[in-house]
């Protein structure tokens, strides 16, 4: 944590209200320090996961590269963006989270990917961002981590011909809405004994629907028993340090 201070310290912390859902957001945002507004810079999303979603935002830096890796890039002049890392705080109930995931989990509800109002504002977030800065509005990247990749899914949905690339790390998409996804290039990422997000119930029903579909994707599966930090679960250790990756994305 400490060897990252200087990667998080790019990063500037804002809030966006919406009153909508009468919902504060908090958000990380970079922005490359030789930012030029006769330029125009692609914009990378992150959505982290269900573990921060009750701590500190400064976790989500701290915790995962999703963000970091990016302004590290950036910084070097390989790759530059800007970055955006919403956080997703608790609103209405402990369940809250980017989808219904975890409502669907206690059975609260029929369906794990019915989009939250935390989802919708960090989207209206993105519509503010694309009129405050200079940036492409063909080169948007959405990745997110276990249930930020469901969330990224949902979002991509959502909003289909939005997203020039989508990163699912660790997720699931809608079957009953994959054909939204026709067009749009992803790169799947997941280990195959997850032990949270259980593949034979995420990943390889959300792979059998694109294929139905006949969907094109790329796909990274993590072998059994492959060392991540904690779990399999926490494949995302390695996802953001892949350079071939980096450059599929841009």
């Amino acid at each position: 944590r400490d060897s990252g201070k200087q990667l998080r310290a790019l990063f500037k912390e804002e809030s966006f209200y919406d009153g909508e859902f009468d919902i504060t957001m908090p958000y990380y945002i970079y922005v490359p320090t030789n930012y030029d507004r006769r330029k125009k810079y692609p914009l990378v999303i992150g959505l982290h996961g269900t573990g921060e979603v009750m701590e500190p935002i400064c976790a989500v830096l701290m915790k995962t590269q999703m963000g970091t890796a990016f302004a590290e890039a950036s910084e070097a002049g390989n790759n530059e963006c800007i970055v955006l890392i919403p956080k997703c705080n608790v609103r209405y109930d402990e369940d809250d989270n980017w989808t219904t995931l975890n409502q669907f989990i206690r059975q609260r509800t029929d369906s794990p990917f019915w989009p939250m109002p935390q989802l919708k504002v960090a989207w209206k977030l993105i519509e503010k961002l694309m009129k405050d800065y200079r940036i492409d509005d063909k080169r948007l990247y959405l990745t997110g981590i276990s249930s930020g990749a469901f969330g990224a899914y949902v979002m991509a949905m959502e909003h289909p011909d939005t997203f020039a690339a989508l990163v699912p790390v660790a997720g699931a998409a809608n079957p009953e809405r994959i054909g939204a996804l026709k067009q749009l290039p992803m790169w799947i990422f997941h280990a195959s004994d997850d032990p949270v997000i259980v593949p034979s119930y995420t990943l390889d029903p959300t792979l059998a629907c694109l294929d139905k579909a006949g969907i094109k994707y790329r796909l990274t599966r993590y072998p059994e028993k492959q060392i991540f930090w904690q779990s399999a679960h926490f494949c995302w250790e390695v996802v953001y340090k892949d350079k071939e990756l980096m450059e599929w994305l841009f």
